[in-house]
């Protein structure tokens, strides 16, 4: 079922760029070794899908095959951190996506284990998943070419900028829960104040409500002697 899902994916984008509409696939696996999952691979490529993708490991694609019109390219990165998830974005006519899941494109994981890939539809999450890839589609220090050829060359980006994934994926969530902390301590600060206003005009109530008590008790105790002295007047 995964095998076939999969397949149906690559093959929706490809009849998408044999249409004219916009059409990619985007992702990040540890292995590709699958026969017809390769063999669909290139169809889509040749079709016009623009296929970019982060193998770690083993990869049997050949991103440098003329017939595939430069619309191939495999990035492998081994940095500090293990690269371990897979993600993929498909690009359907211009509507994205996104796969999260425990398999990699080989025979063991589509055919012989129980394997899952759910779908992403939490718009920051799906941003989350994408820059991870983008990320490591730009690494030019750790990057290299996964081409079939097995020369293993850097991996190069039109700005041609340095630039390595892992750590700037680690600066990114580190600018990112500093914020975080920043949000949490405005508010909680906020909230502070808020309650402590709170308590001020509670207590200013009750010093005001205090001395209308006062004020009417003193009134109330005028007007009984008043009453008390014209009668014994009248008397």
């Amino acid at each position: 079922m995964l095998r076939l899902c999969k397949i149906c994916n690559i093959l929706d984008i490809k009849d998408k760029a044999k249409k004219g509409r916009i059409a990619y696939l985007k992702g990040k696996l540890n292995h590709i070794t699958d026969q017809e999952i390769v063999a669909k691979i290139y169809e889509a490529a040749v079709a016009g899908v623009k296929i970019e993708l982060v193998v770690r490991g083993i990869c049997s694609l050949k991103s440098d095959l003329p017939e595939l019109n430069g619309n191939l390219k495999v990035v492998g990165i081994i940095d500090r951190y293990l690269e371990h998830s897979r993600i993929l974005i498909f690009a359907n006519g211009g509507d994205e996506k996104y796969f999260v899941g425990s398999a990699d494109w080989m025979p063991r994981n589509l055919d012989n284990r129980v394997e899952a890939m759910v779908p992403i539809y939490d718009e920051v999450i799906r941003q989350d998943l994408k820059r991870t890839v983008e990320f490591g589609l730009r690494d030019t220090l750790q990057g290299r070419i996964v081409d079939g050829s097995g020369k293993n060359a850097p991996n190069s980006t039109d700005e041609n900028l340095p630039f390595a994934s892992q750590q700037g994926l680690w600066n990114a969530y580190k600018e990112e829960n500093v914020l975080d902390e920043r949000k949490k301590k405005n508010k909680k600060r906020n909230t502070g104040k808020k309650e402590w206003k709170t308590k001020d005009k509670s207590e200013v109530e009750i010093h005001a409500e205090k001395e209308v008590e006062v004020s009417n008790s003193k009134t109330a105790l005028v007007t009984s002697k008043t009453t008390t002295s014209a009668k014994k007047e009248i008397r």
